[in-house]
């Protein structure tokens, strides 16, 4: 009798069970007739969406955000290396006035912008890794631009490089015209046709002789200790320093790598013969420039 009653037991709780199984079934097959389609079309609007904004699906996009995450952690700790290295520069000028000077790596910026068109956040996160990773495998021949802050504002002026090329020395100036050059240029721009452009007219050429002039030449260690520059395009495009004139301000300093005050100040018996002649230089002096460390939106 116990095996019976036993028998008769299991047999119940099988019956309980595949009941609640067709019953659980039952209720399975209509939820998925009734919220299938739903969740189908949300699942399909979802993909639909990822692949509009994001430009694939999320594991595509988290895949491109630890890419980029990643070249920029790298970008950085080289740049802190590099002004870690180069906290300062000389510059032998007639700027009395404070200035400072900007790192930046050499790279193509426009990757990070979007002018109008945004692009799907993983084809830009991809474009702009791989430039970060172009100036990474390139950064010694790429080097990193040094931005002069000036009171007049912010202009390139060098870029260091890690190559074993002649050392190579820059001068740039900001100037303004007087008004006998600015008479004398009008009447240049009026007369000749070679002074305007397809997309400048006279007009907005002669506007443009009120504004803050530039000029920049960069030569050779070797043309400098000669104190002569071989291209004579390049000697005429280059500044044309006035230390009479207060507006005429002169920054000189070496170009590719950085320089010791002590050894600018052996360039100067080249230098001030080619660039300033018999001018007075009592009022021109080496300035040791601070190169501000980059600061990134996380610093606390």
């Amino acid at each position: 009798m116990p095996q019976e009653n036993n028998n008769s037991n299991q047999d119940k709780r099988n019956y309980g069970l595949l009941k609640f199984a067709m019953i659980a079934g039952l209720i399975l097959f209509y939820v998925v007739q009734w919220f299938g389609p739903g969740l189908i079309k949300n699942y399909k609007q979802n993909k639909e969406f990822q692949n509009i904004h994001y430009g694939g699906d999320q594991s595509a996009l988290d895949a491109s955000v630890e890419r980029y995450n990643q070249a920029i952690m790298d970008i950085r700790h080289y740049t802190d290396s590099i002004t870690n290295k180069n906290s300062s520069l000389h510059i032998y000028t007639n700027d009395t006035t404070e200035l400072t000077a900007s790192i930046r790596p050499n790279i193509n910026y426009d990757v990070f912008n979007e002018y109008g068109f945004p692009r799907p956040v993983i084809q830009k996160n991809n474009a702009i890794t791989a430039e970060l990773n172009r100036f990474l495998k390139n950064r010694d021949s790429l080097g990193y631009n040094i931005i002069l802050n000036t009171k007049k504002g912010g202009f390139y002026l060098k870029r260091l490089v890690n190559n074993n090329k002649e050392t190579e020395y820059v001068t740039f100036s900001t100037y303004y015209y007087n008004s006998k050059e600015k008479d004398h240029l009008k009447e240049l721009i009026n007369k000749k046709n070679n002074y305007t452009s397809i997309l400048q007219s006279k007009e907005e050429k002669i506007r443009e002789l009120d504004s803050l002039q530039k000029a920049k030449i960069i030569f050779t260690e070797t043309e400098l200790d000669n104190q002569k520059i071989k291209s004579g395009l390049k000697l005429i495009m280059g500044p044309r320093i006035k230390l009479k004139d207060s507006t005429h301000l002169f920054y000189f300093t070496a170009y590719s790598n950085s320089i010791t005050k002590e050894h600018l100040k052996t360039k100067l018996q080249n230098f001030v013969p080619l660039f300033l002649k018999k001018q007075d230089t009592t009022n021109c002096f080496i300035k040791e420039v601070t190169i501000i460390r980059p600061t990134y939106d996380d610093d606390e």
